[in-house]
Formats: C-alpha cells, sequence, structure tokens
C-alpha cells in the first residue's frame, strides 16, 4: 500500500519489519515450504523496492529469492517423482 502511494520510506520498513519475521519463520523449519515461500516473497519485495529506486542491493535480494525458488521447485520435482 506503501508503496503503491509513493512513500518508499515507509514501503521500505514494512517490507523490512516482514523480512525480519519471515526469517525467523523460516529459521525455526527449514522444511516448510509455506515459510520459505514467505521468504522468497519478502525478498523479491524488497529487491523490487531497491530497483525501483536504482539500488545495486536488489540484485542481492533477487538473487536470495531465485536461491530459495530454485530450492522449492527441486523439492517439488523430487516429490513428484515415482
Amino acid at each position: 500500500m506503501r508503496r503503491a502511494q509513493g512513500d518508499l520510506t515507509g514501503a521500505l520498513a514494512a517490507y523490512q519489519a516482514s523480512l525480519a519475521i519471515a526469517e525467523r519463520l523460516a529459521r525455526q523449519d527449514p522444511a516448510n515450504a509455506g515459510w520459505q515461500r514467505d521468504l522468497a516473497v519478502s525478498y523479491k519485495r524488497l529487491g523490487g523496492l531497491y530497483a525501483q529506486q536504482g539500488d545495486p542491493q536488489a540484485r542481492t535480494f533477487f538473487e536470495m529469492e531465485l536461491n530459495i525458488a530454485t530450492k522449492l521447485f527441486a523439492n517439488t520435482q523430487a516429490a513428484e517423482t515415482p
């Protein structure tokens, strides 16, 4: 909401708070795909916000998101293989 309203400072604070929660949950149960997905979404949102500002930190967040997404995809493929 804040990002859509142009409040990038407020959006950053909200995304960072969300990231802290997602990181804590993902650490508690690394096998929980939902929490891993939530963490990836947090990284994607921060990456997008930094990219919008032209900040090179965006790449780091997008790489972290991709890493999680790749692992989740691999786990899905392994679970579907008979």
